[in-house]
């Protein structure tokens, strides 16, 4: 081989491996990178529960893979009509903890943001980002406490879940 070719086709070896690291940090680590180039997963619910009529505890074990915003939702199977607003009278008490330190502890109240889909609709809870609210590549052990008429809720829109989810990037 001559030592052109050698030259070559090392540098095309180290180009593919740079490509390949900096595709792998990116991934990891940029919001935008991950705007313009989605992974399959980033919009996959992290954890999902049925919100239950007789008791306020749901507790989540997650792990956040990619930076950015995310929220804790209730998603019903039906909604008010749109304009109209959710009657709900919840408080809901959000705690998340990394290695059994909390890093946030909070109480949020109305009015929660609301948002409609074509079958179903809800409302944020909580929102929160990583890796600015909670450091990622740690497992985030997430508590909600929903106080407030979860029997009448349900009974006006239907069974009732909360989602973990990511959130898109501005």
């Amino acid at each position: 081989m001559s030592k052109k070719k050698g030259i070559i086709l090392g540098l095309s070896v180290i180009i593919i491996v740079a490509a390949i690291i900096g595709h792998s940090w990116l991934r990891q680590n940029s919001t935008a990178y991950n705007l313009f180039f989605p992974p399959d997963d980033l919009y996959a619910h992290l954890a999902t529960s049925p919100l239950e009529k007789y008791t306020g505890n749901h507790n989540f074990l997650v792990q956040h893979k990619y930076p950015g915003q995310y929220e804790i939702v209730l998603w019903t199977s039906s909604t008010p009509k749109i304009g109209d607003k959710y009657i709900t009278d919840f408080i809901v008490e959000v705690s998340v903890a990394i290695k059994k330190v909390f890093i946030i502890n909070t109480k949020v109240s109305k009015p929660f943001s609301q948002f409609w889909g074509n079958q179903n609709g809800g409302m944020v809870l909580f929102a929160y980002r990583v890796p600015e609210d909670i450091p990622k590549h740690e497992p985030a052990y997430i508590k909600t406490n929903i106080s407030g008429d979860k029997y009448d809720f349900i009974d006006k829109y239907g069974d009732t879940n909360i989602i973990i989810r990511k959130r898109a990037d501005k």
